[in-house]
């Protein structure tokens, strides 16, 4: 079983990669030095906690603690350690993954190597991500199904552990150590520093990684001669703005004849579909060399550190102490500036850690090493430098007896939403683990605090079962890695955490804003959470008030209504405690079909007037529902049955003049009534069973001028009939005799 401590893969692989190399072709900055930040906001240090000490000489709470912290979206900060945990041997072991509050209080959530033959992998190296479902994800260095390649893993936060993909050393790679990115299309992109199609025991690959743990490799390192296109990537990826993947190989290069015939490594980017350009190869001069860490985006381009390198180039063992670089690319190369070299004194060197760009708005990371006096120390430093290269060590470990405080903070720091920076130290602590410490968990801080990376916020008092909006602004989020945002809400009184999704927001200057809506089901307390970037998460707490209970009544009038007439539906809502009224709307349904929707007004009553949507003839069955507000719930009102009938009508004939004249004409009126709606149609006129004309109703009345040309002096009986609508019914007048008269 290969058991694994950091660099040993590097080790084997390239076992000079901190050679030194003759040339450079960036020029280094002045560096500076300072006692703490300007404005005299002194930076204070504290160890949380202190590992191997628990379990007695078994150290279950593990040994060596790596990778950056990432905080969960329970406020605590999740980990892992290379060595310990209850499935090893006295001060051995495989690694474990825990848990730390704020305050220091650890909890060991899972042993790896508990699966026959280590399956579930072992000596996890690199930090873990918070996915947007809440879990956690990582790589272990070793262990795994085959032959103990590495595997890539899901954990809870309640330690239930899930292989995703365990590597074959064969084209899809080896020995992944660098920390996963969470892309943009929702899958997981690493790298892994052995393997791959090329080379005797490969230089490393870029893969892909679905949540289901489907893997694609996407790229093998050193694929060109003498592998100019770089090897052995250790610090993951970074994916920019533009979309494309970022990171950093810690060999290879144009320069493949310096460090020692390695290369003194390369900055690359790579497409989501595989198409890698190297955009960099480090000189090892005053650019430095060896990048083991991966890279943060700025405003202005892209920041890393090397861990050797730079200027004086004597410094840390002859090899130089590295460098911090700012890096922009253009085309297929870019423009590479040294911001600061690490001198090995106060100021530390040899970082490996990816830099945090903070609140504020600087940079933030850790060195390995320092010397004092003629002395080397290996206790190393956090350190904040601006992004034009200013730097001010904040803290060096190893400042107290035994190193008590922690010894080589190897992989940097995390913003915690407090503002303060937290992180492990490799070494050192106040457990012996043979002496040299089993590392310790600590926190950087300010006597003025920084502002929370992720801020967010709620206008006005949240409702249940009413929707709820979140803003949020995330600082100095350039990069797309850092915008890749889920939310949660958790219930705090049930322990129910729901998954909101991801987030869509806007970058506007350095600040990703944005906003969210979520809506609590219970009245409780809510913690609202938002983690991006996979390591920081913002947090909003408090009540969810219960919303008001309503009820509602409706009433209809006139009931029956009659065809083509009004009918007005009210609906009367109200608050059964009695405590104010409520606002918003009410939608008038029959059955499913919608009515219309009318607002509620100052007086809790909302009204609609139904015309043409009530049909005739039958039984209507109507309700109206209340849609709620931010305060009140929705409600239901009563079933109003509706009669729709049709009008009964009556027809009155006049005649004049009456009598008349043969010859003369004579005008028939007749008035339509009506005991509701609105008359409309026609009015037949017959004298008998003969037809004599048709007049259009207007106004209730019809007119029919009739012609007693040709007809016999006589009386003659004459009716008119209405002949109804879909609204009315059909009525025929009583009859009305007309006299016609002898002409003289």
């Amino acid at each position: 079983m290969l058991m694994l401590r950091r660099n040993s893969v590097v080790a084997i692989i390239l076992p000079i990669l901190l050679g030194s190399c003759l040339s450079s072709s960036a020029q280094s900055r002045a560096r500076t030095y300072a006692a703490q930040p300007k404005g005299g906001n002194a930076p204070t240090q504290s160890v949380l906690y202190s590992f191997c000490g628990q379990g007695g000489q078994l150290c279950t709470d593990g040994v060596y603690p790596m990778g950056q912290l990432a905080q969960g979206i329970d406020g605590n900060f999740y980990g892992v350690t290379e060595d310990g945990g209850s499935n090893g041997e006295a001060y051995g072991g495989f690694g474990t993954a825990f848990k730390l509050t704020p305050s220091g209080t650890l909890t060991t959530i899972y042993d790896f190597c508990a699966l026959s033959d280590c399956t579930d992998g072992i000596n996890p190296q690199a930090g873990l991500i918070v996915g947007g479902d809440g879990n956690f994800y990582g790589v272990t260095t070793g262990g795994g199904a085959n032959d103990g390649f590495g595997t890539v893993f899901q954990l809870t936060p309640a330690g239930t552990l899930t292989v995703l993909y365990t590597f074959q050393n064969t084209t899809d790679g080896a020995y992944p150590s660098g920390p996963l990115a969470l892309g943009s299309d929702g899958n997981f992109y690493g790298t892994t520093t052995s393997g791959g199609a090329s080379g005797p025991g490969g230089s490393g690959t870029v893969f892909q990684l679905t949540p289901a743990g489907s893997i694609k490799t996407l790229y093998n390192f050193c694929s060109a001669t003498n592998c100019t296109d770089g090897a052995t990537p250790e610090g993951g990826l970074l994916q920019g703005s533009d979309g494309y993947f970022y990171g950093t190989t810690a060999g290879g290069g144009s320069d493949s004849s310096g460090c020692f015939g390695f290369g003194c490594g390369t900055i690359y980017r790579v497409t989501m579909a595989g198409a890698l350009a190297t955009l960099y190869s480090f000189q090892d001069g005053a650019d430095g060399a060896s990048p083991e860490a991966g890279l943060v985006q700025g405003s202005g381009g892209f920041y890393g550190v090397t861990f050797t390198g730079g200027t004086p180039s004597d410094g840390c063992g002859g090899y130089g102490c590295g460098t911090v670089f700012e890096f922009v690319p253009l085309g297929a190369g870019g423009t590479l500036t040294t911001i600061y070299s690490f001198g090995g004194a106060a100021d530390g060197g040899e970082s490996e850690s990816r830099l945090v760009l903070a609140s504020d708005g600087n940079l933030y990371g850790t060195t390995n090493y320092y010397t004092v006096g003629t002395d080397d120390n290996t206790g190393g430093t956090v350190f904040q430098v601006t992004p034009t290269g200013g730097l001010t060590t904040l803290y060096t470990f190893c400042s107290l007896t035994d190193c008590a405080d922690g010894e080589q903070p190897a992989d940097g720091v995390t913003q915690g939403n407090d503002g303060n920076f937290y992180g492990v130290t490799l070494y050192g602590g106040a457990n012996e683990e043979s002496a040299g410490g089993a590392g310790t968990a600590y926190k950087v801080g300010f006597a003025t605090p920084l502002a929370a990376p992720i801020q967010l916020s709620v206008y006005g008092q949240p409702y249940q079962n009413q929707p709820t909006t979140v803003y949020f602004n995330v600082a100095n989020a350039h990069s797309l890695s850092s915008q890749q945002c889920y939310a949660f809400a958790t219930d705090e009184t049930a322990s129910e955490t729901y998954a909101l999704g991801k987030v869509t927001g806007t970058l506007k200057g350095s600040v990703f804003s944005g906003s969210f809506t979520v809506t609590p089901p219970t009245a409780a307390t809510y913690v609202g959470a938002l983690t991006c970037g996979g390591t920081e998460t913002g947090f909003i707490s408090g009540a969810v008030m219960a919303t008001h209970a309503t009820a509602t009544v409706l009433t209809a009038a006139p009931n029956p209504v009659y065809a083509g007439g009004s009918e007005q539906l009210t609906a009367t809502v109200t608050r059964t405690d009695s405590s104010g009224t409520p606002t918003g709307s009410v939608t008038f349904y029959v059955g499913t079909y919608v009515l219309g929707t009318a607002s509620v007004n100052g007086s809790g009553v909302a009204t609609l007037s139904a015309n043409a949507s009530i049909a005739p003839y039958g039984s209507y069955a109507i309700n109206a529902v209340y849609g709620g507000d931010t305060q009140d719930g929705a409600s239901t009102s009563n079933t109003v049955t509706v009669v729709s009938e049709k009008g009964v009508t009556s027809t009155m004939l006049t005649a004049s003049p009456n009598p008349v004249t043969e010859g003369q004409p004579v005008t028939l009126t007749a008035v339509v009534s009506t005991n509701g709606g609105t008359v409309i149609g026609s009015v037949g006129f017959y004298s008998g069973s003969v037809y004599l004309g048709t007049g259009n109703i207007s106004g209730g009345t019809a007119h029919f001028v009739a012609s007693s040309a040709g007809i016999p002096p006589g009386n003659y009986p004459v009716t008119a009939t209405y002949s109804g609508s879909n609204g009315q019914s059909v009525s025929t007048s009583s009859p009305v005799t007309v006299t016609v008269n002898p002409a003289p």
